[in-house]
């Protein structure tokens, strides 16, 4: 039984919600004994239960909502490609959404913490796209490692130039910038990999470069059975050829990076990815040294229609992280 991360946690009736944590684990304040909590995950039959005390601390079983296909009846074709067109569609009509935003962000090399960030953001979405990222609050935890410091200077901004429609970008092609099933064609191949059963089921599809694309994402897409609406997407590629990073000094080096993107959408109310993940795994030359790097950042977008009172002040335009970060004063309320 393997945990479920960033599955999100609603409590019927009341604003309270979280997601879980990347070990399946997750707290709540406010709730009372007697309300509902109702838990989601693509791919995943919807549960819900009374909350009681004894469920403190105790695993919470999930089914899931999907079957798999047997491989001599993995189904290539026509239809799979009108379905990632029709995905695609579907995201490109995509509204407007203002949204508080938790960003968490944590390194590790050799297993060891190096970095952490965790801030408070006020965002807005559009066709599938972040943007307009207001710092509300955060804060840094650094540990250094052999008397040296690894940073993500600006992680939010590699987020928010990820677009996964467009034609061009800093990022690999995504299979999801076309617009007609003769150019996917071209690039990509795609199958569907499992089907949904019952009411919260999703259909798998797999989008997968041509041996002549070598500067693409794999795509795999989770849609709704009846409309191909977006449930969640998941881009990822080993090695890219292709990506937003740079040494910080002139003196490093990045030899290589692979890449994972995710999106989780919203089951409900107004279409808007309520979840958005960046892994990476980056080996880095220095002057005399060599090490890896593993960083997972987590995007949780909450409130939709509301916003944080902002700052009074305005930040110089494109000021990375660490500066804003760096220069607020603590706030315990965050």
């Amino acid at each position: 039984r393997e945990p479920l991360p960033y599955a999100t946690i609603a409590v019927i009736g009341k604003a309270n919600g979280t997601i879980s944590n990347a070990d399946g684990y997750f707290g709540l304040n406010g709730p009372g004994e007697g309300d509902t909590l109702c838990i989601t995950f693509v791919g995943y039959r919807t549960r819900k239960l009374v909350l009681t005390t004894a469920l403190d601390g105790t695993d919470i079983p999930m089914q899931r909502a999907t079957y798999e296909l047997r491989e001599v009846v993995i189904r290539p074709g026509e239809e799979q490609y009108e379905r990632v067109i029709q995905a695609a569609r579907w995201l490109r009509k995509a509204p407007m959404v203002d949204a508080k935003l938790f960003f968490g962000m944590e390194t590790y090399s050799d297993g060891i913490p190096v970095e952490m960030i965790h801030a408070y953001f006020n965002t807005s979405f559009h066709k599938a796209h972040m943007f307009d990222l207001q710092l509300k609050q955060g804060r840094i935890g650094l540990a250094a490692k052999e008397d040296r410091f690894f940073i993500n200077y600006n992680t939010t901004r590699a987020l928010a130039v990820m677009d996964i429609l467009a034609e061009k970008s800093y990022f690999p092609t995504s299979p999801l910038k076309h617009t007609s099933t003769k150019y996917l064609k071209r690039g990509f191949s795609t199958e569907l990999i499992s089907e949904g059963s019952g009411a919260d089921g999703v259909d798998h599809l797999r989008v997968t470069p041509r041996q002549n694309n070598t500067e693409a994402f794999t795509l795999d897409l989770w849609l709704d059975p009846d409309d191909d609406h977006v449930r969640a997407l998941d881009l990822h590629c080993h090695n890219c050829p292709k990506h937003p990073f740079a040494p910080l000094f002139d003196h490093g080096r990045i030899d290589t990076v692979d890449l994972h993107y995710r999106q989780t959408w919203s089951a409900s109310g107004s279409a808007f990815p309520e979840i958005t993940e960046l892994s990476y795994r980056m080996a880095y030359t220095g002057p005399g040294f060599s090490d890896t790097f593993g960083t997972h950042a987590i995007m949780h977008a909450f409130d939709p229609g509301t916003l944080f009172i902002p700052p009074i002040f305005d930040y110089a335009e494109d000021l990375p992280d660490y500066r804003k970060i760096g220069w607020l004063p603590e706030d315990s309320l965050f």
